[in-house]
């Protein structure tokens, strides 16, 4: 649900009195339209039906940009509103422009940012690395303290920030390495990790919990080192192959544990989220026979319908799987994003699914969805038992 970039940096804000929070949509467009990525699920917690069109009002868009392609890949929300953004911008782009904060960022490639916006709109600050190549995908926000997480790949070696205090570096040792960043609510750079291998490694998501345990995810090649000295996780890829990890980090950011998705053909997470007592819940896309917890209690083998599937599936605290579900048909289906419902803890996920996909298959449950035309969004609920609640749709007519 990270689209294509187009030409300008778009934030829009809009009140759904229903949530208790506004949700943020953040997302890249021609000067036209508005594309949302993963945080269009925060506008459906709490309802059983599709939201209409309607149902919430604008408070406020703003817009940062160049001469050239710019994005906004994801966004993140304080506890009093406050907007994080992060994506890509290149060689030129003005932040908050007009206001007393307005910014002008100047490279020759392209680059990554974090911004920060307050809950009315007006500009904060922005922060961006200089050197290598940076991309920023995956943002998440400490809501106890407002401190920054910021998660991606980068090659070469890079200086994070090249504004503001402290700056620390990172070198990568292959094509690509991840990094992953937290920051004070005022964009001071608190820490920095990075982790590769030889191979080419990026990271996309990141998700923080109010005490500070968080979680990082991504693909993997080869065999990468997570941590430091005394505290780290060693993940290892299949046959050299790009693989998809998950990483769960104590609030001191070492790491508690790791996983990586093991498959013969493919297998992609597209996101990932914390549940308060610190189980965690992914979902993704898969071909192929796909075991998770492997020699564990509730090792599960997934198996694909026909095409590509999208599985859900939920990981205890320590890391050891609870279980796992796959829903799709004969053709290609993938799960895009996940959150967890503030009332009931369960988890609703989003995809896309394509002519007729079964979710909750052999359970009472059970639900056909069928697309009007090639693709449609499905979106569905689960309970922490992995049990299915809903199923909906929304498509063409």
């Amino acid at each position: 649900m990270r689209l294509l970039a187009r030409l300008v940096v778009g934030i829009v804000l809009f009140s759904v009195p229903a949530l208790g929070q506004s949700p943020t949509i953040n997302g890249d467009f021609d000067g036209d339209g508005v594309a949302g990525p993963k945080d269009l699920l925060q506008m459906i917690q709490g309802f059983g039906q599709p939201v209409s069109a309607g149902s919430g009002n604008l408070l406020w868009a703003k817009r940062a940009y160049s001469q050239k392609i710019d994005s906004a890949n994801d966004v993140a929300l304080g506890s009093g509103g406050e907007v994080f953004v992060t994506g890509q911008w290149t060689e030129g782009i003005i932040f908050g422009e007009g206001e007393a904060t307005q910014t002008i960022l100047n490279s020759e490639t392209s680059n990554a940012y974090v911004a920060r916006y307050n809950s009315d709109g007006s500009f904060v600050w922005v922060r961006t690395p200089s050197g290598g190549s940076v991309v920023s995908d995956g943002i998440a926000v400490r809501q106890t303290d407002h401190s920054v997480y910021a998660t991606g790949r980068f090659t070469s070696t890079a200086t994070f920030w090249n504004t503001g205090a402290p700056q620390l570096m990172a070198t990568s040792q292959g094509s690509g390495d991840t990094f992953l960043l937290r920051a004070t609510a005022d964009g001071d750079l608190e820490d920095l990790r990075d982790a590769g291998g030889g191979g080419y490694d990026e990271a996309s998501v990141v998700d923080v919990l109010p005490d500070g345990t968080h979680i990082q995810m991504g693909l993997l090649e080869d065999t990468v080192v997570f941590g430091e000295g005394d505290s780290t996780v060693t993940l290892e890829s299949v046959m050299n192959d790009r693989n998809p990890f998950l990483v769960k980090y104590n609030p001191d950011g070492s790491p508690a544990w790791g996983r990586v998705i093991q498959v013969n053909l493919f297998a992609d997470l597209f996101d990932a989220a914390l549940l308060p007592d610190g189980r965690v819940a992914v979902t993704g896309v898969f071909d192929d026979p796909l075991t998770l917890g492997s020699g564990e209690t509730n090792e599960t083998v997934l198996n694909p319908a026909g095409g590509d599937d999208a599985f859900l599936a939920l990981f205890n605290s320590d890391g050891t799987l609870a279980w796992a579900r796959s829903d799709g048909g004969m053709q290609d289906d993938e799960g895009l994003g996940v959150t967890v419902l503030p009332d009931d803890g369960g988890l609703v996920f989003c995809g896309r699914f394509e002519d007729v996909a079964t979710f909750g298959a052999g359970t009472p449950a059970e639900r056909l969805l069928t697309s009007t035309e090639n693709t449609d969004i499905f979106i569905a609920k689960y309970d922490l038992g992995g049990n299915l609640v809903w199923a909906k749709r929304a498509g063409g007519f």
